[in-house]
C-alpha cells in the first residue's frame, strides 16, 4: 500500500518520517468537495415538518441576531448556521418567543395552503433542489413573523403591514396563475424581493447554508487517510508529491477477515495500538437515498424525540414508530445508521478512479478528535517496506531522508531497507519505480 507525500509533510513542520506518522485529515478540507456524500431526502408527517420549521426559524432568528451583533465576524461558510440549537434546550422566555413566531407562521391560512400543496399533505419525498426552493418560498413570511415580535415600535404597524400585503398578493397570484408544483418553485426569487428586509440584512443564502449544515444533525464527522494500491500514476506524483519533488512510502498491509486489508496504527488520544481496515474506494455515484428525518443520528434520544419526533401534546410521529420497530427498539435502525456511514465513505466519482485509492477512515462519534494533533497517529517502523524517491526529489532532501532510515534501522535492529527511484522508460513507455542499492548500516 502505497502513500505519496510531499516534502514539508516528511521532513518539514510535520516530521512525518522521524515521527513515523499519519494523518486523518477532515474530509472538508479534502480535494473532492463530494467526500463523505450521502444523497439525502425529506419525507415525514406533520410532526416532524412542523418541528423542522420551527427549528428553521430558530436557527434564522439566531443567525439574524448574530449578523446584527457581529456583522463582521460572520464567515460565508454553513459552519456558521447553528443547527445544534434544539427548541427545547433554549430558555422558557426564549421558547416562548420562538414559538410564537413558529405559531403565527403555522396558522398562516397561506402558508397553510403552501405547504401542504408543495408537500403533497406532508408525505412527499423532497430533495435538497425542492427543499431549498420551499425554503426560499417561505422564508420572508417567516422574516415577517420574526420583524413583527421583535418591532418594539421600530417599524410603524402601517408599514409592517403593507408589506405583509405585498407578500400574500405576491403568493395569491402565484397560485390562481398555476399551482403546479414548478410554477410556484419558479416564484421563489420574485417573492423573495417583495421582502424589503432580506435586502437589508444580506444572509449570504441561509438556506442553501441551512441545507448544508442539516448534515452535522444526521453524520458524525469523518476523518480520512488516503493511500494507494499503486505507484506509478504520473498525475498522482504530480499533484500529491508536489510535482514529483516527494516521497512515496510503502506500507506492509497485512490481510484478515476474508480478504481485508489492514493497517496497525496508535492513537493518539489513549495510546492504544490496534488494526485499522482499508477500504477500497467504489468509484461510482453514492446513489443509495437517505431519509434525513429517520437519520438524526448525533443527537441524544431524549433531545430528538423532544425536538423532532413529538409535537407539543407529546403525540409521536409515525415515522419514529417506524423507527423503533415491532420490538420497540432501535437495534434495527442503528445497524442501518451505521451501515449510511460507512457506505459513504467508500464512493467517489468514476473521475477519480485512477488514483486506486484505499483509505482508513475515523468516524468521529464523540468529538474526541476535533483537535488535529488528536487525529496525528503513528505507526510501526517495520511496518514500513520502502520509500520511492520522485523523479524530481532534491538530492540534499534524499540524503536527509535515507540518515533518518538509517539512524531508525539500527534503533529497531533491523538490517535492511528498500529504496527506489521513480524513472520513465521511454523504450516500453513505463513510469515505474527502479530500485537504488542504498548501505544503511
Amino acid at each position: 500500500m502505497y502513500r505519496l507525500r510531499n516534502l514539508n509533510n516528511i521532513l518539514g513542520d510535520h516530521k512525518e518520517l522521524e515521527k513515523q506518522t499519519i494523518f486523518l485529515a477532515d474530509t472538508d478540507s479534502l480535494n473532492d468537495p463530494l467526500e463523505s456524500y450521502i444523497k439525502y431526502y425529506w419525507q415525514g408527517d406533520k410532526i416532524i415538518w412542523d418541528n423542522f420549521f420551527r427549528h428553521y426559524i430558530l436557527c434564522l432568528d439566531t443567525t439574524i441576531a448574530l449578523y446584527q451583533f457581529a456583522p463582521d465576524k460572520m464567515e460565508d461558510t454553513k459552519n456558521d448556521i447553528p443547527v445544534h440549537l434544539m427548541f427545547s434546550e433554549q430558555t422558557d422566555v426564549y421558547k416562548e418567543i420562538i414559538q410564537r413566531i413558529f405559531l403565527n407562521f403555522k396558522n398562516d391560512i397561506l402558508m397553510q395552503n403552501l405547504i401542504s400543496h408543495l408537500l403533497d399533505n406532508y408525505t412527499k419525498k423532497i430533495y435538497k433542489d425542492n427543499l431549498y426552493d420551499i425554503l426560499n418560498l417561505i422564508e420572508p413570511y417567516i422574516q415577517w413573523y420574526i420583524i413583527k415580535e421583535k418591532n418594539n415600535n421600530k417599524i410603524k404597524e402601517e408599514i409592517l403591514y403593507n408589506i405583509k400585503n405585498k407578500l400574500d398578493k405576491k403568493l395569491q397570484d402565484i397560485l390562481k396563475e398555476d399551482c403546479s408544483l414548478e410554477t410556484i418553485l419558479k416564484c421563489t426569487t420574485a417573492l423573495r424581493q417583495t421582502s424589503i428586509y432580506f435586502n437589508k440584512f444580506n444572509l449570504n443564502d441561509f438556506n442553501l447554508k441551512y441545507i448544508q449544515a442539516l448534515r452535522k444533525l444526521s453524520s458524525c464527522k469523518i476523518y480520512i487517510a488516503c493511500f494507494s494500491e499503486e505507484c506509478s500514476n504520473v498525475a498522482l506524483w504530480g499533484y500529491y508529491a508536489n510535482n514529483h519533488t516527494g516521497v512515496c512510502l510503502k506500507f506492509k498491509d497485512f490481510i484478515k477477515d476474508n480478504g481485508s486489508l489492514y493497517l496497525k496504527l496508535k492513537n493518539p488520544i489513549n495510546n492504544e495500538i490496534r488494526d485499522y481496515k482499508l477500504n477500497k474506494v467504489i468509484y461510482k455515484p453514492n446513489d443509495k437515498e437517505v431519509n434525513f428525518f429517520t437519520n438524526i443520528g448525533v443527537l441524544p434520544m431524549g433531545i430528538l424525540t423532544n425536538n423532532w419526533y413529538y409535537d407539543e401534546n407529546h403525540n409521536s410521529s409515525e415515522y419514529f414508530l417506524q423507527m423503533r420497530g415491532d420490538k420497540g427498539n432501535l437495534d434495527e435502525w442503528r445497524k442501518k445508521y451505521w451501515d449510511n456511514i460507512d457506505n459513504c465513505i467508500c464512493y467517489k466519482l468514476s473521475d477519480w478512479k485512477n488514483e486506486k485509492e484505499c483509505r482508513i477512515s475515523l468516524v468521529d462519534t464523540f468529538h474526541r478528535f476535533k483537535d488535529e494533533n488528536s487525529r496525528v497517529f503513528n505507526y510501526d517502523f517495520n511496518d514500513l517496506e520502502a520509500i520511492i524517491f520522485g523523479m524530481r526529489t532534491p538530492i540534499k532532501e534524499r540524503m536527509k531522508i535515507i540518515n533518518i532510515i538509517r539512524k531508525k534501522c539500527k534503533e529497531n535492529n533491523r538490517d535492511s531497507f528498500d529504496f527506489y527511484e521513480m524513472k520513465y522508460n521511454d523504450v516500453n513507455f513505463e513510469f515505474k519505480p527502479h530500485k537504488l542499492y542504498i548501505n544503511i548500516k
